[in-house]
């Protein structure tokens, strides 16, 4: 796959830096709506920067999919799957979870 188009732009980089301003605007955002309330349209900028950066995600894992796929099956073949791939789903779902568990207006 060719890394830079004609003009000079770098598809790696672009997608790098859109992961990154775009994890700084998430996390900001995220803190303003936690200890600000009444924020409608910070709501709907966390909401704009979590699609663009889940797009850039997926956008950088099919830049480098054979590298993730080798480094999580690990050497031993394509039965197991490395202790580091298993212990953050394991983070994951707990983090779900709590905040699941954690939510406003749970059991009423």
């Amino acid at each position: 796959m060719d890394t830079e188009s004609s003009r000079g732009l770098n598809p790696r980089a672009l997608c790098a830096m859109v992961l990154l301003f775009g994890g700084v605007v998430l996390a900001l955002t995220g803190l303003w709506l936690c200890y600000v309330r009444g924020a409608c349209q910070v709501r709907q900028m966390h909401l704009a920067a979590a699609l663009l950066f889940v797009s850039a995600a997926g956008w950088h894992a099919s830049f480098n999919w054979r590298p993730l796929t080798r480094y999580l099956l690990g050497r031993e073949g394509a039965g197991s799957v490395r202790l580091e791939a298993r212990v953050a789903l394991v983070l994951t779902v707990l983090a779900v979870l709590v905040g699941l568990l954690w939510a406003p207006g749970r059991g009423r």
